[in-house]
């Protein structure tokens, strides 16, 4: 599976080994989560009937992948409440199930974001941000990542990654608010060639006028952290679907 698809099933089959009839009732799904991110959870409650002497009953379960999991991973869990004629309830667990078709990985980049933050402070949720992108099928442009001994940074690595990405999105922290030169120069190299500049702003910082003005902003729950990186990732996949960008 991938984490662009919009159309995605698990489909399980139950097995009835007793001698009357069973409905299974419900099912709800976990994958593995990024630290910090909340689990997901999916769920289907429509029931099915599985008839008695060993007989078998698909449950399918659609759901859309969502950027909080995990990927390269099997991990999972499943809980399935199913219920017999005249009893009450049980519900079973299965941790980790070996089903290999849950395995999510990131999809091909269809273009690249540059992504413009204060070095060293913020390379570490510029990287973040990086691989969440990477899950709705872009990359991200981090400098760090691409050295390049010899070559003049500006005009062999900065600019021609202005240049040729998709959009600029901008991380205004403490630490580039403080010291915003680098910054407000790549904003204003992404402005001359007509790029799309996406900015993410610790709440409450002094937006600059080459940022503000009638632009829209993502302004985060207080720094920015890895919630704050997933819904701007989300966002720019629904921009791009849109044709935004």
């Amino acid at each position: 599976m991938t984490y662009l698809s919009e159309d995605l099933r698990m489909e399980e089959m139950f097995k009835n080994n007793s001698d009357s009839e069973i409905a299974v009732e419900e099912i709800e799904l976990w994958f593995k989560a990024e630290d910090g991110l909340q689990t997901p959870k999916y769920s289907v409650s429509k029931p099915v009937l599985i008839g008695a002497g060993c007989r078998s009953g698909i449950l399918s379960l659609p759901f859309e992948v969502d950027l909080a999991l995990y990927q390269h991973t099997n991990y999972s869990s499943l809980k399935v409440k199913y219920s017999a004629a005249g009893r009450q309830p049980v519900e079973i667990t299965f941790n980790n199930p070996d089903v290999p078709y849950i395995i999510l990985n990131p999809v091909p980049p269809m273009g690249a974001f540059f992504i413009s933050h204060k070095d060293p402070q913020d390379t570490e949720i510029a990287s973040e941000l990086a691989r969440h992108l990477s899950k709705v099928g872009f990359a991200g442009y981090v400098a760090e990542h691409d050295p390049r001994p010899g070559d003049d940074i500006w005009r062999d690595k900065i600019l021609p990654n202005i240049d040729g990405c998709i959009g600029m999105i901008v991380l205004w922290t403490a630490a580039a608010s403080s010291d915003p030169g680098r910054i407000t120069r790549e904003v204003a190299r992404a402005s001359e060639s007509g790029k799309k500049i996406i900015l993410v702003a610790d709440r409450g910082a002094q937006i600059p006028d080459v940022l503000g003005g009638d632009r829209e902003y993502a302004e985060a729950r207080s720094r920015i952290s890895p919630p704050d990186l997933v819904s701007l990732a989300d966002s720019i996949r629904k921009q791009y679907k849109r044709g935004s960008f």
